[in-house]
């Protein structure tokens, strides 16, 4: 199932799905075998309460949220007497259906263009890039009220003026204080997809001392990992529409109140294409290491 995310993400780029995914995958296997609790109501059934039967109501909850993955279920139904196979399937499938019917469509994301605006301390486009951005708002999956992510600092700031000078010495293009290990490893942290890299590490070393027969504890994991990584993109992209903060590529070019204008100052690494205010590598990596400890 994790390579099937994998694949799907490489094509859709939607990181809301593996949250759904494994935990539809969790709600079904405890609507079957009920040990932890489920994240969304699950419905009333007969179905036997068998580890096969819990594998197969999974299968067919992973696969109504994630179109392609037949083969697995057809898998998990071979080990499941042909008289509850039905049942099962039917179960897993309605939990699917409606873990993506209550994260999908107009009452749980909308899109949002987010034009350049001018101004010290507002959001425009880096050189070449186009003049506007499509974000998303999303329903979260686990988190309510006030995240405390608080307010970027103010362009005239003490912080922000010796941040960007920061920026500017070790992050542009030409700089005579990075080494070139240095440069090596912002490219690689700026290539990772930090998502998956933790799901794969947290899920490796999760299923490494997991008993092989048990399936709850490591839906269990995948969809804790899944659903807070998919908060935290949710949040993050939120923040940024809202606060709309210059990313240094603009600052340092254009100045502002006690910083100098370099108009042909450019960054090491290509500058993304939405504002700055939180950083989503930071939280993403965030979410990461607290799951971890």
């Amino acid at each position: 199932w994790f390579t099937r995310v994998d694949e799907a993400l490489l094509q859709s780029g939607d990181w809301r799905r593996p949250a759904m995914l494994f935990l539809a995958m969790h709600d079904a296997a405890n609507a079957v075998m009920p040990r932890y609790a489920t994240h969304r109501q699950v419905p009333a059934h007969d179905v036997p309460p068998t580890q096969a039967n819990a594998t197969l109501a999974a299968a067919a909850a992973g696969a109504a949220v994630l179109p392609g993955s037949e083969a697995l279920v057809a898998a998990a139904r071979d080990a499941v007497p042909p008289a509850q196979a039905a049942p099962a399937e039917a179960l897993g499938t309605a939990i699917g259906r409606a873990m993506l019917a209550a994260f999908t469509g107009q009452a749980a994301i909308r899109n949002e263009v987010l034009p350049g605006t001018p101004g010290i301390g507002r959001w425009r486009a880096a050189p070449g890039a186009p003049a506007e951005v499509r974000l998303f708002r999303a329903r979260p999956f686990l988190t309510h009220g006030d995240t405390g992510l608080g307010t970027p600092p103010a362009p005239d700031s003490a912080a922000f003026l010796a941040a960007a000078e920061e920026v500017r010495a070790w992050g542009g293009q030409q700089s005579e204080r990075r080494s070139a290990e240095q440069a090596l490893l912002a490219f690689y942290w700026a290539a990772r997809r930090v998502p998956l890299s933790w799901m794969r590490m947290l899920g490796t070393a999760q299923l490494a001392r997991a008993d092989a027969t048990d399936l709850h504890a490591p839906l269990r994991l995948f969809a804790q990992i899944a659903a807070a990584q998919a908060d935290a993109l949710v949040l993050w992209v939120a923040a940024k529409l809202d606060h709309a903060y210059w990313r240094p590529v603009t600052s340092l070019r254009e100045g502002g109140p006690g910083l100098a204008a370099e108009p042909e100052w450019l960054p090491l690494v290509t500058t993304p294409h939405h504002p700055e205010f939180p950083s989503g590598h930071a939280a993403d990596c965030a979410v990461g290491a607290a799951l971890w400890e």
